[in-house]
Formats: C-alpha cells, sequence, structure tokens
C-alpha cells in the first residue's frame, strides 16, 4: 500500500502461491465523463468517473441512479488530490439517507484519501447521489464507481482447478468470477497479486449473496517495490454458485492478478480422460489441451501437418456419443452424430499453419456432472481424414 494514502478499513492474512499465468479474462469497464454543469450525471451499476472534479470548496456533484429493493450497493470513491476530504451522500425514496467519507492526515505531509461505502437499498426506485469536500475547504478530483454485489452481475463462471487473470484498473474497480460450489466442499482460494504494491482483497459470497469469507494481503512497499500473495481455505455450506469479489483493498492502486479457486474436500466428480488409440489411416490428430468442465472451457488441438491440402479442422463434443460394438474399419469407437451436441468447433487454416486450435465453453449445467461424453476430430481438404475419439466423463 502507498504510505501516503489512509483507507477505512484494513484486513491482513499473507501467503505465497504461484500457479501458471493465465490470460485477462477482459470484464469491461464504463467510464462516465463528468463535464461539470451537465449535472446530474445518471450512473449504471459497473460505471466509474472520468474527470470528476470538485472544482471549488463548496462544489457539489450531482448523480443518479435507480435500483430495486434489496440490491446490495457498493459505492468507491478515490480522492485523487492530496487533502480532499470527499464525501458521499445518497437520498431515496421514502426518506432514505446514507453518506460516508475518509479524511486524510495532512498535518505532516500531503496524503490522500478513499473508501466503500456499501448499503442494501431500501425501495425500487431512483436514488441521488452527492459528492463533496466534508469540510467544504478544498477542491480537487476524485473517482467514483457505482457497483452492485447482489444480485450477482453477469460474470464468468470458473472451473475448479484453472487460473484466470484480471486486472484492477481504474483504483476503484471491483471485478468479479463465480463458481459452482457443492454443500460440504472445501476449497482453497489462491491470489497472486502480479503488480507491485497492489493489495489484491478477494470476498466470497455465497449462492444467497450473503457474504461468507474475506482475504487480502498487503505487501510492505515503504523500502522499495514489493507484491503479495494469499491463500484463503473456505467451507462451503450451501451447494449453488458462489461470487468472488476482487478489488485493491485501499483502492488507490491500479494491477494485475490471477486467481484459482481449488475443491480439497468433498470434491464433485473429475474429468475423466481417455484418449482412443489410432492408427496409420485414422490417426492420434486430435489431442486433449484443456478438459472439459462445466462453466468452463475446453481446448483441444487437431494436427494436420501430415495432410498436405487441408484448410480446415472440425471438433464434436456429443453426449451419449460412443456406439457399442461399432468401430471403423481400423478399430477405433464411432461418435453418434445424432446424439446431443454440447459443441460444435470449426478452425479454418491460415498460410502455413498446420495446427487446428479449438476452444469451446461448456454450459453450466449440474446436471451433466458425470455425464459420458466424446470428441472427434476431423480434417477437411486434401481428403478428409478422421482422427482418434477422446471419451470423457464430465465433471466440475
Amino acid at each position: 500500500m502507498n504510505p501516503h494514502r489512509i483507507v477505512s478499513f484494513v484486513v491482513v492474512t499473507t501467503a505465497a502461491f504461484h500457479p501458471p499465468v493465465m490470460a485477462d479474462t477482459g470484464q469491461q469497464e464504463s467510464p462516465i465523463v463528468v463535464v461539470e454543469g451537465a449535472e446530474p450525471v445518471a450512473l449504471q451499476f459497473g460505471d466509474h468517473t472520468s474527470g470528476a472534479l470538485i472544482d471549488t470548496s463548496v462544489d457539489l456533484d450531482s448523480y443518479t441512479f435507480c435500483g430495486s429493493a434489496g440490491d446490495e450497493v457498493v459505492i468507491v470513491v478515490d480522492g485523487v488530490t492530496f487533502c480532499i476530504d470527499p464525501r458521499v451522500e445518497v437520498f431515496g425514496p421514502a426518506g432514505f439517507q446514507t453518506s460516508s467519507n475518509c479524511q486524510p492526515d495532512c498535518r505532516f505531509g500531503p496524503e490522500s484519501c478513499s473508501f466503500y461505502h456499501r448499503f442494501v437499498l431500501p425501495e425500487t426506485g431512483c436514488y441521488s447521489l452527492i459528492i463533496s469536500d466534508l469540510g467544504s475547504d478544498e477542491a480537487g478530483s476524485y473517482v467514483l464507481q457505482l457497483e452492485r454485489l447482489v444480485p450477482a452481475p453477469s460474470v464468468p463462471l470458473i472451473a475448479h482447478g484453472t487460473q484466470n487473470g484480471y486486472r484492477i484498473e481504474p483504483t476503484t474497480d471491483i471485478d468479479y468470477f463465480q463458481f459452482n460450489g457443492q454443500a460440504g466442499e472445501l476449497v482453497r482460494i489462491v491470489l497472486d497479486g502480479l503488480t507491485a504494491c497492489l493489495d489484491p482483497e478477494v470476498e466470497v459470497l455465497d449462492p444467497a449473496g450473503l457474504s461468507v469469507t474475506s482475504a487480502v494481503c498487503t505487501p510492505d512497499c515503504r523500502f522499495g517495490p514489493q507484491s503479495c500473495s494469499l491463500v484463503k481455505d473456505v467451507s462451503l455450506t450451501t451447494t449453488g454458485v458462489y461470487t468472488l469479489v476482487l478489488r485493491d483493498n485501499g483502492a488507490d492502486e491500479v494491477g494485475d492478478c490471477r486467481i484459482s479457486v481449488n475443491c480439497l474436500v468433498g470434491c464433485p466428480p473429475i474429468t475423466q480422460v481417455i484418449s482412443r488409440n489410432g492408427t496409420d489411416f485414422n490417426p492420434i490428430c486430435l489431442t486433449n489441451t484443456w478438459t472439459p468442465a462445466i462453466g468452463g472451457q475446453w481446448c483441444a488441438s487437431v494436427d494436420a501437418s501430415q495432410h498436405p491440402g487441408a484448410f480446415m479442422t472440425v471438433v464434436f463434443l456429443r453426449t451419449q456419443s460412443l456406439i457399442p460394438g461399432r468401430m471403423t474399419p481400423w478399430g477405433e469407437l464411432l461418435i453418434d452424430i445424432n446424439s446431443t451436441t454440447i459443441c460444435n468447433s470449426r478452425y479454418v487454416l491460415g498460410p502455413g499453419e498446420t495446427i487446428g486450435r479449438h476452444e469451446s465453453s461448456i454450459l453450466n449445467d449440474a446436471s451433466l456432472v458425470g455425464l459420458r461424453v466424446a470428441a472427434q476430430g476431423l480434417i477437411i481438404g486434401g481428403g478428409a481424414q478422421l482422427c482418434n475419439a477422446i471419451d470423457y466423463t464430465l465433471g466440475y
């Protein structure tokens, strides 16, 4: 944490673990440009301000947002300018009012501050949000972010054991992932802050939106840049979809992180994989590179390097797909093309390419767990060629 920042709360727990790097999931942020005099500014959940300014000590900036009774809302304010005391006030139907602020201690030098304000909307309707300087004696810039934790937003659902990247930007940003959990399951959450001085925090919400636990790590950057990571074990008491809420603890840094959710005890069936051996006429050209699990990504590759003239590869993933007793002339099990399709993937080979790279999303449907499915590859061009099959049992 920046030594010249103060925040409204601090929770500390640390550990170290370094899973493989994965790409950023690309959760989109929504900047709203604020123009003085063009107020009130309408905000949607997930929006943050750009160019917001308390331009004189007595200035009030006005915003509006709408929500439903029971929505759990978080307002994040980062006072960017030293020594301003940003305050947020919310006014709503039936006389509802709530407020919060932070005050930097500038007696011994310039500091700034930021805070989170969390509350539940009592009624459905539109609300007014006012930003000002608490003492009406400073002016400066700030960033305001509006988020809704409950009901959870539509966000990526990750499979157990996968590593998932995300980026906190701007400083007030909150990102989300979700995962399937079963009552009695013990999961381990591993969070690695990749950017120096970032204070990554994770909060876990159960399927009803109730907070289960939270954890944060705080690197000591007083004597130089450091990063940190944490491990948190969580016992799940309810079956359903859990939400991970991800942010910078002080709402004052930006940076990259990666996170994984891993089952330790009470685990659901994992995906089992059996590769069907190929022959000279039905070769092993289909390779599993990431096993299919509900709510996750399935990745496979098809090798067309032995087939000059190939211009496309195709992969089928189907349920109930192996036909008992039926085989190709080369001893390979066949996929029943009339069975239910989980996903199909086509890859057009570019100039000089010989490997078809396939990636598909698997439906987040708990009824699929334990289901036997199979994949088959096909090379098109230069004489169509059937690949070996791969047999799976789906899991989380």
